[in-house]
């Protein structure tokens, strides 16, 4: 973006002022769609930015969306509910009856409080979702294998759920590869168990490596670049070892960052909910 666009668009909607520009924006996506290859798809994580909506590029798959604010934007914007991916902690029964109700392709559940919700709210509206457990990272986020492994090992008592794989994010700002490699590994070892104890095959698995992105550094593109083919190594290998299931990464702060007047938007979480 050039210093004249800079100056123009200052003096005539003044200052301070937010700019996108959105041809970086999706050539960086497909910069990331080129180096995981057609075995992964891409899920633009929304709270990372969701001012660059209207213009999100068609590689990104998914939209996670984290919290009814969220939602209310993308209903206002009219994404398309089959691009939504309603993941998160911030909800509440009402939160997710509504998505179940607008029709969002996938739902996460990071309990089984969460499960039990999802599952609530598809019988009384007698419809069929979609729904990735959250697989813990070790913190308090997401199940333990062990809970998570027997909601599988009872899946045929859910008649208006289908799990259809799991969600695994550990946090973000990775500079290392090897993480991503470990993690991969760990998802692998864990999937395998799933299939061979209780013949599930996962047709999704939703991934966030949670690649580290510069922003203050004079090389900060080459470095970003650097670390994006390394990672991708990994996860193109761990696509293509699961040909019939969508390997979801999920990208956003890492998309916008290096934008340096961006800034990333925290929630809060309620009292009570999940």
């Amino acid at each position: 973006m050039d210093k004249t666009a800079l100056r123009t668009a200052a003096a005539k909607y003044g200052t301070p002022l937010y700019l996108f520009d959105l041809e970086a924006f999706t050539a960086r996506a497909e910069k990331v769609r080129a180096a995981f290859g057609s075995d992964v798809n891409l899920c633009y994580s929304m709270k990372a930015n969701p001012f660059v909506l209207r213009g999100l590029p068609d590689v990104f798959r998914w939209v996670e969306v984290c919290s009814p604010g969220e939602l209310t934007i993308c209903e206002k914007l009219g994404i398309a509910p089959e691009r939504i991916l309603y993941s998160g902690v911030n909800k509440g029964a009402d939160d997710v009856a509504r998505a179940v109700a607008l029709g969002a392709d996938l739902l996460t559940a990071e309990s089984t409080l969460h499960f039990d919700l999802i599952c609530a709210a598809a019988a009384a509206q007698g419809k069929h979702v979609r729904v990735l457990p959250r697989l813990t990272a070790g913190s308090q986020f997401g199940m333990d294998p062990d809970v998570l492994a027997d909601l599988v090992a009872r899946r045929a008592e859910f008649p208006n759920v289908t799990i259809v794989g799991i969600h695994y994010f550990s946090g973000t700002q990775k500079r290392k590869d090897a993480v991503i490699a470990k993690e991969l590994a760990h998802l692998d070892e864990y999937l395998t168990m799933l299939h061979e104890r209780y013949g599930f095959t996962a047709q999704h698995v939703e991934y966030g490596p949670g690649l580290n992105a510069e922003c203050f550094r004079e090389d900060a593109e080459t470095r970003d670049c650097a670390l994006l083919d390394a990672a991708a190594e990994h996860i193109r290998a761990f696509g293509e070892k699961y040909p019939l299931r969508h390997v979801s990464h999920r990208r956003g702060r890492r998309q916008v960052q290096p934008r340096r007047e961006l800034r990333h938007m925290r929630r809060r979480h309620a009292p009570g909910q999940v």
